[in-house]
């Protein structure tokens, strides 16, 4: 009898535990705390910052092209993209490695996945469109061609 008392009051203090009052926010709770959007009065110049681990690989990267070492530069751009997937500037980078390469379609490809990356960066977008179109001009594709540079023109 007292263990089923027991297991009926711990019961009973889980579901009590379980629910809670929920206070919404709106107009119709005047009482509730109002949190203003963040609206930047200001735009910043923000630098990009690397792990030191890209930052290293970029650095070998940048002499390896000065070198003439393509090849081993895009190399090294695709493990610091391992560090850094999410990276739009790396993306952009590799892509422009691939285009003076002649693959034009991985440029393009590349240059998309940079723009998927960029968020705000309209200067980065709109490098990765002239990009995009440069490798459609290279493939022959000439209304894709203008296509993308209207979006450069769009992102002004």
């Amino acid at each position: 009898m007292i263990r089923q008392f027991n297991i009926s009051i711990l019961l009973v203090a889980l579901l009590a535990g379980c629910s809670t009052a929920t206070r919404v926010a709106g107009p119709d709770h005047p009482s509730a705390a109002r949190v203003p959007a963040y609206d930047p009065s200001t735009r910043v110049a923000v630098r990009p910052k690397y792990d030191q681990a890209v930052t290293a690989l970029l650095k070998l990267s940048r002499r390896q092209e000065a070198a003439g070492e393509l090849t081993a530069a895009a190399g090294t751009l695709e493990r610091a993209l391992r560090i850094e997937p999410r990276n739009a500037r790396l993306w952009n980078r590799l892509a422009a490695f691939r285009y003076r390469q002649s693959r034009y379609a991985m440029a393009r490809e590349l240059a998309a996945r940079s723009n998927s990356l960029a968020g705000r960066d309209q200067e980065l977008k709109r490098v990765n469109w002239r990009l995009i179109a440069g490798a459609l001009r290279a493939q022959g594709d000439e209304a894709g061609a203008r296509e993308a540079e209207r979006r450069v023109q769009m992102s002004y």
